[in-house]
């Protein structure tokens, strides 16, 4: 039978305060949109691939080297008129730079590979760079983890099919696959500096310095080539284009323009973007989707139809970087692999859980509430 205690006329206790009317969910971070970073993805493999096929066609008139340094000194100019990065830290202009050297290699060695060979076969060959940084970086799968990169190795194989290689022009298809593979080592170099920069520069600050970095380092190859160019366009003279498209040197500049706006400055500002509110694995995972795209894009824009013994090839690589990408399921992971960190609550939900501890009822022992981000 409950018991009573008398009233001995102390004061009520006063009621715990009404916490306060939680934001609405409309109001969210844009973290909580998973699909944005994922789509961002998308639109810089395209802008990327669309970007290499407009360049293509501008290497006779401005040259493989002017054409690269005018669309990262297009790129970099933008970037510093609206990011206008200023308080960087001496370390982060110095790992900005690195990023930018590392761009500029990249995205050289790719356009000269892109000039001896089919834009698919060089993206196919390419993206083992970022293959290996997706296998390398998988815990817990070390039996797992040769498989990816062999099966990749495969689909170059049958892409490239090099026992076919020979004779006239097969020196200029060996040096363009080296380019290529020279291309695949910085593309690797590169989604790890930029997820590096990304973090530790606020907006595109980063980026812009990158970009410039990567100009300087190409001027004393591109100035050159891209001097009669320039040249002519003002004076109002035509230059010859040795691909037989009859491109003029204004008509060649104005391509520049798209290609610069196209790749790096929107696929890279995409890209870092992405990178920040994306894992590099799920990263990798659609990335995947590279050489896949770059054979669409080389066959509808530069006529370059791969032959059919050639697709199974892009199908094996695309499935390599899916396999080195994905993260292996709950409780697969060897003995080796570090347990998972708990999820870091939101800042709303630790402020709801102290007004309920604080309303909550003396002398119960709830059960700790597990937190949901969304």
């Amino acid at each position: 039978m409950p018991t009573t205690v008398p009233d001995a006329g102390l004061p009520p206790a006063p009621l715990p305060p009404a916490p306060a009317p939680l934001p609405p969910r409309a109001a969210a971070p844009p973290a909580g949109h998973p699909l944005l970073p994922v789509a961002g993805v998308v639109a810089a493999i395209a802008c990327v691939q669309c970007g290499a096929a407009v360049s293509v066609s501008l290497f006779g008139t401005l040259g493989t080297a002017g054409t690269t340094w005018l669309r990262l000194l297009v790129a970099a100019a933008v970037l510093l008129a609206v990011a206008r990065p200023r308080g960087m830290r001496r370390e982060d202009v110095a790992a900005a730079a690195l990023l930018g050297v590392v761009t500029a290699v990249n995205t050289l060695a790719f356009s000269a590979a892109t000039d001896r060979v089919p834009l698919g076969t060089v993206v196919a060959v390419e993206f083992c760079g970022p293959l290996a940084v997706a296998a390398l970086g998988a815990r817990g799968r070390g039996a797992v983890r040769p498989v990816w990169p062999a099966l990749a190795l495969v689909g170059v194989v049958v892409i490239t099919t090099p026992w076919r290689i020979g004779g006239e022009g097969g020196a200029r298809v060996w040096s363009g696959l080296a380019l290529a593979g020279v291309a695949a080592v910085g593309w690797g170099g590169y989604i790890v500096l930029t997820a590096h920069v990304g973090r530790r520069s606020e907006g595109l600050q980063g980026l812009a310095v990158a970009m410039a970095s990567a100009a300087a380092v190409l001027t004393p190859l591109g100035a050159p080539q891209a001097w009669p160019a320039l040249r002519a366009a003002v004076t109002g003279t035509g230059v010859g284009s040795g691909v037989g498209s009859g491109v003029d040197a204004r008509t060649a500049l104005l391509r520049v323009l798209l290609a610069a706006l196209l790749v790096p400055l929107a696929a890279y500002a995409l890209e870092m973007t992405a990178l920040r509110r994306l894992d590099q694995g799920v990263f990798g995972v659609w990335m995947a989707l590279e050489p896949a795209v770059g054979t669409a894009a080389g066959w509808a824009l530069l006529a370059q139809r791969p032959a059919p013994a050639q697709l199974p090839g892009v199908l094996l690589v695309v499935l390599a970087g899916i396999g080195a990408s994905r993260r292996p399921a709950s409780g697969s992971a060897g003995a080796d692999a570090p347990p998972a960190p708990p999820a870091l609550p939101a800042p709303a939900t630790i402020r709801r859980r102290r007004r309920t501890d604080r309303a909550g009822t003396r002398g119960s022992n709830p059960e700790p509430s597990v937190a949901t981000t969304g």
